[in-house]
């Protein structure tokens, strides 16, 4: 996904260090690497993210984008981490909401329906399982339960990271990341991947920028965020080391393969969409098959 968005920017220059700081946000969104094992769905997170901020940046010229990106946003994270939605859906609808009573009825009722169903999938989740969680964890940043200075430091850069939202991001979506990392840090037991969302966003967003004080700022704010990941791991530190040579030196390999490439559409956005809408109805149900025992995959 780092290398089909990049190569879709084909033609805009970049330098090196906007490349340290699309390795260095990569690196930094995340728990730590056994997460991935713990909670197997945190490896969709980062392409979904990506292609729902990809959407999002169309949108500003065709608006329609925009209910693909609240529409993937939303059966994305219902099939991935669940929690992502609240980042997702209004990454999303960014665009939508400044031009809603613009847009043609069709487009207000299929909006306002989206927004709808994400509301009703707030509320059924909340009152199903936020009980269960908050009897088992504590409301509050990870730092009050755990005074390491590297989970501070996360919780401090999560301060620099609202900052950087509101340099280089419009205000809609900036409000809506900076509403993601409020929710990280008021029960970061579950909302963790909220974190990982704004920061994906964050440094694909700045690397598009030229702006050197946004620039500065991103790069103190994804260092804060990164220790984490490197000494957090259960496995030790040696496999924090593991993990940030071999991300580190993907993300660098497909910014560098991608950035001289351009890619056509080889489909219009209508068939392109029933594509994948028809994708993902088909993955959904047979997931819910296997799930319910009705479809029975043996190996």
């Amino acid at each position: 996904m780092v290398f089909l968005y990049v190569a879709d920017r084909a033609g805009k220059p970049f330098d090196a260090f906007a490349v340290l700081l699309l390795v260095v946000a990569l690196l930094a969104a995340g728990r730590y690497p056994y997460w991935v094992v713990e909670s197997i769905h945190v490896v969709f997170i980062p392409a979904l993210t990506i292609a729902v901020y990809w959407m999002a940046t169309k949108a500003e010229a065709d608006v329609r984008w925009s209910i693909a990106a609240m529409t993937f946003g939303l059966a994305g994270s219902v099939l991935s981490k669940a929690a992502a939605a609240s980042v997702l859906v209004p990454l999303g609808a960014a665009q939508l909401w400044p031009r809603f009573r613009s847009l043609p009825r069709s487009m207000q009722a299929i909006g306002a329906a989206l927004g709808c169903l994400f509301g009703i999938y707030c509320i059924t989740m909340l009152s199903r399982y936020l009980p269960a969680f908050l009897a088992i964890a504590n409301l509050g940043p990870k730092s009050l339960a755990h005074p390491a200075w590297y989970v501070i430091s996360r919780d401090l850069g999560c301060v620099l990271l609202a900052v950087l939202a509101w340099r280089v991001v419009n205000r809609a979506t900036a409000v809506g990341l900076i509403l993601g990392i409020v929710s990280f840090l008021a029960f970061s037991f579950v909302l963790e991947i909220n974190l990982v969302c704004v920061i994906l966003v964050l440094g694909l967003a700045v690397f598009a920028s030229d702006n050197a004080g946004s620039r500065i700022i991103a790069l103190i704010a994804f260092l804060s965020v990164l220790p984490p990941v490197i000494l957090a791991d259960p496995a030790g530190v040696s496999s924090g080391m593991v993990w940030v040579i071999c991300l580190g030196g993907a993300v660098l390999l497909a910014v560098l393969s991608a950035g001289h490439r351009e890619l056509k559409p080889l489909l219009p956005l209508r068939i392109a969409a029933l594509i994948a809408v028809t994708t993902l109805a088909i993955g959904g149900l047979g997931l819910a098959g296997v799930a319910r025992g009705t479809i029975i995959v043996k190996p």
